[in-house]
């Protein structure tokens, strides 16, 4: 009986702590990086972008590139950001590594 009460403890202590990854996006893609590094930064770098930070999302995007460099949707979304900023050299570089990765980005029949 003492295990089964030992293990439901650490089960519910457990469950309580994940429950914090839970409360909004960014805990949850913070809480992924362990487990899926090139994702979950790529996820976390789209929510510091919406959120207006900006050189943090940027980071983001980097970061994941340093484990998966062939992650199509996180060059485009950096070209995006750089894009706004008006750093159109260093977007259009992001854009044809994008594209480079995966053709399909530059198709006319790409669903948008």
């Amino acid at each position: 009986m003492g295990v089964f009460c030992t293990l439901l403890i650490a089960m519910s202590v457990r469950t309580i702590r994940r429950n914090n990854d839970w409360l909004n996006e960014e805990n949850l893609y913070r809480s992924g990086i362990p487990i899926n590094p090139p994702k979950a930064y790529g996820n976390l770098a789209n929510i510091l972008s919406a959120q207006g930070k900006k050189a943090e999302a940027e980071w983001a995007y980097k970061k994941a590139l340093t484990y998966r460099s062939n992650m199509a949707d996180v060059h485009y979304n950096l070209g995006i950001l750089q894009q706004e900023q008006g750093r159109y050299e260093e977007a259009i570089i992001s854009y044809k590594l994008a594209i480079q990765f995966r053709p399909r980005l530059a198709s006319k029949d790409q669903p948008y």
